[in-house]
């Protein structure tokens, strides 16, 4: 009985063993190390897209809602983070409901009602 109980043993040993000496060793992870790009950072913050629709020409033409929009929304998405979302949010309201009152003022009475309704159920 007791060769029974050695023959375990060395049996487990063995096999632990084995398995040990078989099992490849990983290699030892370096550590990322992430360098700060400062040309990264001017690019994510240039403001070339909001150029356009900043321009004096622009703005006679069309009002300012677009470019104040534009130029929050490149601030909450900068790596400064100027601007919240709820700011950005406001201020495409403000140019929805506008769009809304100088689309639907242009028709006639009936028209118009159903018109303001139309945006209101859908804004």
């Amino acid at each position: 009985m007791i060769w029974y109980f050695v023959v375990g043993v060395a049996s487990l040993l063995v096999g632990v063993g084995g398995t040990v000496a078989l099992t490849p060793k990983a290699a030892p992870v370096e550590p990322v190390v992430v360098v700060p790009n400062e040309k990264v950072q001017e690019q994510l913050s240039n403001l070339d897209i909001v150029m356009p629709v900043c321009t004096t020409e622009f703005i006679q033409q069309n009002g300012d809602g677009l470019c104040r929009e534009m130029f929050c929304w490149a601030q909450s998405n900068s790596t400064t983070g100027g601007a919240g979302e709820k700011s950005c949010d406001a201020v495409s309201n403000v140019n929805n409901t506008l769009v809304i009152l100088k689309t639907c003022g242009t028709l006639e009475a009936q028209p118009r009602l159903e018109c303001f309704q139309t945006f209101r159920e859908r804004k």
